[in-house]
């Protein structure tokens, strides 16, 4: 059967079957239980046969490590490495299969890694206008398994890219989409003035003069303000102490990174953490 659908049909079924029964109401019961278990076929791979089984699946297990992941798959976006990207998503959704964690709530974590990311990439490096976001939402929702789960997130992150290859080949200075892609793409670095006119091959007080013209602010305070909204992140999504933040993000005493942030938005780190966390 299977093999006669992929020939004339050119479609794939995957077949989940039940142990078979010669009385009428076991028939029914087995019936039930495939219909109600919707949610078994979400791992299987496509044109495969598999015996029906009761599983338990882990519920709220795949939020645990949800900062960190967004984190480096952000990074891997804005890098534009699309390879990685595919093999670090491919790890992430084998786990999930491994440890048989909820569907609905596999779903949920795509959903939430997609449009964080293309939020925060649309709002500081495409000022593009998010109202497909909705539609992604929708489509991933309606996804009945894995292996297409998989082939969607690659997709839409690998249009993601290429957005932002576009963006940087046609913006009306290119350089200064160049330096505010390495930026973010570096925040945990010490980045100065010299260093990304070099990585540019610009004279710097060329690069300082057009970037200042272009954006309104000068490279350093561009720099500050990346740097502060990924200290804003870490305070909100991670348990890391003030100091760890500092010393990540390349600040060279904890007293400047806490004046920095303070001169950023008007309270300490302590004091927006103490007040997030009410």
């Amino acid at each position: 059967m299977q093999n006669a659908i992929q020939q004339y049909l050119k479609i794939s079924i995957t077949i989940i079957k039940k142990s078979k029964s010669t009385q009428d109401e076991h028939l029914v019961e087995s019936i039930k239980l495939l219909l109600n278990d919707e949610e078994i076929r979400f791992y299987q791979p496509h044109g495969t046969m598999k015996n029906w089984e009761s599983i338990m699946y882990q519920e709220n297990a795949v939020f645990q490590d949800y900062p960190s992941t967004l984190h480096e798959l952000r990074l891997m976006v804005i890098n534009k490495e699309e390879d990685q990207v595919r093999k670090y998503l491919q790890t992430c959704l084998s786990d999930f299969k491994k440890n048989y964690d909820s569907p609905p709530d596999v779903r949920g974590w795509a959903i939430k890694l997609v449009l964080d990311i293309r939020l925060y990439v649309g709002t500081h490096m495409l000022s593009e206008n998010n109202e497909s976001l909705g539609m992604i939402d929708q489509v991933i929702r309606n996804i009945k398994t894995l292996e297409q789960l998989e082939s969607i997130l690659n997709k839409v992150f690998g249009e993601l890219i290429q957005q932002i290859e576009t963006r940087e080949n046609v913006a009306d200075n290119k350089y200064i989409q160049q330096a505010k892609t390495y930026v973010r793409s570096k925040v945990h670095e010490k980045i100065s003035l010299g260093d990304m006119a070099a990585y540019l091959h610009l004279n710097a007080s060329y690069f300082s003069r057009i970037f200042k013209q272009e954006t309104g602010e000068s490279f350093i305070e561009f720099v500050t303000k990346v740097k502060m909204e990924e200290a804003k992140e870490l305070l909100d999504y991670t348990n890391r102490s003030i100091d760890d933040i500092s010393e990540e993000l390349g600040f060279t005493s904890k007293s400047y990174f806490v004046k920095t942030f303070h001169k950023q938005f008007g309270v300490t780190p302590k004091a927006y953490k103490d007040k997030a966390s009410l």
